[in-house]
Parts: structure tokens; sequence; C-alpha cells
């Protein structure tokens, strides 16, 4: 179940914050909160556009155009929406004093992103572990075919789990409430706890294990060559990336999973205040804009194509205000050289 602020009784949504903060909660949903609200646009506006950065360089620069960037933009769209469709509509829900039929939206699609996010990142890890295990077979392995397979299985299972739900919810009564929902929802939960969260943060601990151990008896082995040094520097600094991206998953996601699974199974199990609530609440969000500062600022790739468009883009800027700067001169020049009319002398006039 998703967790939202405020005291919503119906299935979907955990109460787990204390009576002050649902009450303060309830006089923010009847008008707008200048810090609150202000926050989540600010937070929603940074997830667009440093995605929407990540989106760009990709459609601008050729050079990004391998497999494996592929997933990354893929990745980036996930976390994109995040920022365009999640926080909006848990700034409607908010507003609307927890309208049931927002807040469900809202908890559709935030699994959604939360599915797409762990089932991208197993794509990415299963990628850098045949590139470093079998580095012979990645392209034939990969191919673009197989690529955009993965990623339409990907976005297809991400999408496909949520809707699972309405198989026990009355789309048309989302109020009801009864012990048939609530065991399907406590065993759902469980389930996605398992398959969305356990089993694929232990498959990609193991895989970067043994891609640490491969790289590490690699870079012991060689006596090497500059260019196979090269290489094996970019590959690790590549699996540390995106082992960072999987540590980052964990923490902004673990207490959604955890907090989830514990409401279903006491309800009372988690009385927080109302800073550590927040604080739990927009962590989950946190992974929507690291993980693009990751690949972008560090991967060289990326960061190489950034340089470029920062480079063009200043050349651009230098070229026109030089071009302004003479034409503003060469103008001045013209209006100092043109012939101007001589002074005619003033003479006073005598009465005759």
């Amino acid at each position: 179940m998703a967790i939202l602020p405020g005291n919503t009784t119906f299935p979907l949504i955990n109460s787990t914050v204390n009576a002050s903060f649902n009450h303060s909660l309830h006089n923010h949903a009847s008008g707008f909160n200048p810090v609150y609200d202000t926050f989540i646009i600010f937070l929603a506006l940074l997830i667009i556009a440093i995605n929407g950065l990540v989106i760009c360089l990709f459609i601008w620069k050729p050079c990004l155009k391998e497999i494996t960037n592929y997933f990354l933009v893929s990745l980036a769209v996930s976390d994109g929406l995040t920022g365009l469709v999640v926080i909006p509509l848990h700034f409607a829900c908010m507003l609307s004093g927890n309208k049931i039929e927002l807040c469900f939206s809202f908890d559709m699609v935030h699994r959604v992103t939360a599915f797409s996010t762990v089932y991208h990142l197993l794509l990415i890890t299963g990628d850098r572990y045949v590139a470093i295990t079998r580095p012979f077979r990645h392209s034939s392995t990969f191919t673009p075919r197989v690529g955009y397979a993965l990623l339409a299985t990907v976005w297809g299972a991400a999408m496909f789990l949520p809707l699972i739900q309405l198989a026990w919810y009355d789309p048309y009564n989302l109020h009801v409430i009864n012990p048939r929902i609530r065991r399907y929802e406590l065993h759902y939960n469980i389930t996605c706890a398992v398959i969305a969260f356990l089993v694929p943060v232990v498959i990609m601990i193991l895989a970067y294990a043994e891609m640490l151990r491969i790289v590490t008896r690699h870079a012991r082995a060689i006596e090497a060559t500059t260019r196979e040094k090269q290489t094996l520097t970019k590959e690790k600094r590549a699996m540390v990336i995106f082992a960072s991206m999987l540590l980052v998953f964990i923490v902004c996601w673990f207490p959604f999973f955890f907090s989830s699974l514990a409401q279903d199974l006491e309800p009372t199990f988690m009385e927080i205040p109302e800073v550590a609530y927040l604080i739990l609440f927009f962590v989950r969000f946190c992974s929507s804009i690291i993980n693009p500062i990751l690949y972008v600022f560090f991967k060289t790739d990326f960061k190489k194509a950034l340089r470029e468009v920062v480079m063009q883009y200043e050349c651009r800027a230098a070229v026109t205000g030089f071009l302004l700067q003479n034409y503003s001169v060469s103008n001045n020049d013209e209006d100092d050289s043109s012939p101007r009319a001589p002074l005619r002398a003033h003479t006073p006039r005598t009465r005759s």
C-alpha cells in the first residue's frame, strides 16, 4: 500500500502519523501552504528538468546511441514521470482533502514508477554483467531488437502489477472495506515486496559482487597496454555508478516497501513524528533526482556530451556578443563620420 499523509480510512492509503499531523494536513487541504506546497512544486520541477536534460542529451548527441544508454534514457523517462505525474497527483490528492479517486490514482501511478525503477536497474545490471563477464558476446546478446523487447517487458510488468489491485477493488466504490480486501491487500503487498524489491535487490547485489571480483582479478593479472587499462578503468567507473544507483534505490525505497507491509501486518505498528514522516515520504522521490545526476555528471559519455553542449552554447553566446558589439561600434562610427550641417551664426536683428 502506498503511504500518504492524512487520516484516510480506505485500505489503499495507510495512516501512520499522529493526530496533530493529521490536523495540520486537513488544514493544508483547505488552502495553499506556502512552505509545503512550494517545496513539492520545486521538487517536481527539479525532477522534470534533470531528467529532461538526460533525454535531450540523448537526442542531440549521436555518440550516446548505445544500448546501455537506451536503458538509462528509459529510466529517465520513468523518473521524469515522478515529477510530471506522480507528484502533481499527490498534490491534487492533498488539496482535495484526500479525495479517494485522486489518491487511488496517485497510488497506482506511484507503484508504476516504483516497479519501473527497480526493473530498469535490474536490466542495467544484467547489461553490465554480460559486458564484464562475457565482453565478446555483449554486442551479439544485447542487440537493438533485444533491447527494445526488454524495455517493453519492463514497462509492461511495471504497468501490469499495479492493475492487479483492480481485481478486488470496485473502481466505482473505492470506499468499500471488508476482510476479503484486507486479506488480498496483505498477500499483494507481500508479493510486491518479494518480486519488486527483495529478489531484484539480492540478484543485483550478487551480480555486482561478482563483477567486482572479475574486475579486480583482471586489474591484478593485466600487464596491460594503455588502451586496455583505459577500458578496464571505464568499466570499473560504470560499475561504481550503477552500483551507487542500486544503493540509492535501496535507501530511498526500502521505507516504502517495509512500512507498507508493516502496516498490513499491524496497523498500529508505526507512530512517527511529523518531521520524520515527511522525510520518509519524500525520500522516495530523491532517487528520481540522484539517478540522472549520477550518470550525467559521472558517466564518461554523458559528461562529455554535456560539456560539448555547454561549450557550443558558450561559443554561440560569445559569437553573438562579438557580432552585437561590432554592430554597435560600426553604427557609432557611421554616426561620427557622417557629415553634419554647418551651424549658422546667430545674429541679432536690429530694429529699423
